[in-house]
């Protein structure tokens, strides 16, 4: 059975996890039949061809080594599968050590926007919700966190607009990784609360 999609609708659904993305961009019916071979094949090819060539941006390492150094516990919940995380901690200089918990798709039944990877992230790390937040690019990583009643910070470098963040829920919204950290003392991070004149509110 084939299958057209949109390259407009995959792109609005990137930073979703297959299981809702798949039924989305075809039917439920045909997401049944053929929906786990196409997300097996989509991995296959992405580990094959993409995962090697792929790089963190700009201030990601900055970012977590500040944050590590000044005390900040971390947690990273991804809708992607542990295999290709496991590449990414590799890159790290601490790897797997940088983070307190970690959640992937693998290890939870429903992936972004459902609230489940950010839950088990908390639960693992010991962590309430009122006192965390989290930082993602995507519409989907905004409403899963604001379900899981964690205040969201929005980068605008995943190609998500900024209007699109705010609608689902991003508290704070900072051009990428570098920005917010050049601004994370008036931060979310650090403040708790939004400054009136913030960077991230012009």
């Amino acid at each position: 059975m084939k299958c057209v999609v949109d390259p407009a609708r995959l792109l609005a659904l990137i930073g979703m996890g297959h299981d809702h993305a798949i039924p989305m961009l075809t039917s439920p019916e045909w997401h049944k039949k053929q929906g786990v071979e196409l997300a097996d094949l989509a991995e296959r090819i992405y580990l094959k061809d993409y995962l090697k060539k792929s790089k963190f941006f700009p201030g990601v390492l900055e970012i977590l080594e500040d944050l590590k150094k000044r005390g900040k516990m971390l947690a990273l919940a991804s809708s992607s599968q542990r295999v290709i995380i496991e590449h990414y901690l590799t890159m790290l200089p601490e790897g797997s050590k940088t983070f307190q918990a970690i959640v992937t798709f693998d290890d939870v039944t429903h992936s972004k926007p459902d609230p489940e990877l950010c839950l088990r992230a908390l639960a693992l790390s010991k962590m309430p919700a009122e006192k965390s937040c989290t930082v993602g690019d995507s519409a989907w990583d905004m409403l899963a966190s604001g379900t899981a009643k964690i205040d969201a910070i929005g980068v605008l470098s995943g190609g998500t607009a900024r209007e699109e963040l705010q609608q689902f829920g991003a508290r704070e919204i900072y051009r990428d990784v570098q920005d917010l950290h050049e601004h994370i003392d008036a931060s979310l991070i650090f403040s708790g609360v939004l400054k009136e004149g913030s960077p991230a509110l012009k």
